[in-house]
């Protein structure tokens, strides 16, 4: 309903702002993200599942993060047995062996024991990600092309397959980026930290985080598609938003809520 409703206003020239489906993608990423590592529990269970195992950093570290970001202890056994699981390298032993209840932020050789190096780390998940969701991509785009399309296809099978393929692989390449950079953009931070050019670990960075490596990601997918995504990515970040302020008490429960905005989803679909 709500694409529907911004493809009509587009078509009619009253939504004028050129990338603002880009500019909503970003927006709505930045609490999804602010949600996965913050508030998970705000977030469709099967939702967060496919974020942890697309990012590959273990449950129990986004636990420990959230712990020290909001002032609580972490259980240091628990950190060396967190690292030992992960194939770790003798550095990172010696740093996670180093960590404390109330180290100031929890560092990257926690969050990628298997790497010493973070740039080798980013370089290996946009890898993974990238050929995990390759054949994900290639069956949304292939079997509509088979099914729905036959016969365009055998009329330009050459130029047809070729731009397939390659939307295929930007799409695929567009959710690398989008971990790529978020990882970069924590490890960074980290450094910041260890460094002393910054001496906290504001729950809100990750947040701006998200609006970040979305915005930048979103360049990367084909321009028909940003909408369609920003339209997706923005029903689990409203709904991520409301449960945290319903959980602050700054809004208050609707009756049958869900059934209003089915009827009225609707009312703009008919």
């Amino acid at each position: 309903a709500g694409q529907g409703v911004y493809n009509a206003g587009k078509y009619r020239g009253v939504f004028r702002f050129r990338h603002g489906d880009a500019l909503l993608f970003a927006l709505a990423c930045g609490q999804v993200m602010y949600a996965y590592t913050m508030q998970p529990e705000s977030i469709p269970p099967e939702y967060l599942k496919f974020m942890v195992n697309t990012a590959r950093v273990p449950t129990e570290a986004l636990a420990m993060n959230r712990a020290r970001v909001r002032g609580f202890p972490v259980d240091v056994s628990r950190v060396m047995d967190l690292v030992k699981r992960h194939k770790p390298t003798p550095k990172a032993l010696e740093i996670a062996s180093q960590v404390t209840e109330y180290t100031d932020i929890i560092p990257c050789a926690v969050l990628h024991p298997s790497y010493d190096s973070c740039t080798m780390n980013n370089a290996e998940r946009f890898y993974q990600v990238t050929k995990n969701i390759l054949p994900v991509y290639a069956t949304l785009n292939f079997v509509p092309l088979v099914i729905l399309r036959m016969k365009r296809l055998l009329a330009d099978p050459v130029n047809i397959l070729a731009r397939t393929s390659f939307n295929t692989l930007r799409s695929s390449v567009f959710l690398a980026v989008f971990v790529g950079v978020y990882q970069s953009q924590i490890c960074g931070h980290r450094k910041l930290v260890k460094n002393g050019w910054m001496n906290n670990n504001n729950k809100y960075m990750y947040w701006l985080f998200g609006v970040t490596c979305s915005g930048s990601a979103i360049m990367v997918e084909q321009e028909s598609r940003r909408a369609e995504l920003a339209m997706y990515v923005l029903p689990k970040a409203a709904e991520s938003l409301y449960k945290i302020l319903y959980q602050k008490n700054w809004v208050k429960g609707v009756q049958h809520w869900e059934v209003m905005m089915f009827s009225f989803a609707m009312s703009l679909i008919m």
